[in-house]
């Protein structure tokens, strides 16, 4: 691997950690409770998951 490659990961770490948590933030309020947000959280953690 690269220095190149280590520098660029590296500046991309900290945007990532803090867009995880927004992005749980966002999916927690614009899906009501029960069915609908339950779904939107599967989603969500097999996407998170992926990544």
């Amino acid at each position: 691997m690269s220095a190149y490659a280590v520098a660029v990961g590296g500046a991309l770490l900290p945007g990532g950690a803090l867009l995880f948590p927004a992005t749980l933030k966002l999916v927690s309020t614009a899906f009501a409770a029960g069915r609908q947000r339950n779904r939107a959280f599967s989603v969500w953690d097999t996407r998170a998951a992926a990544a």
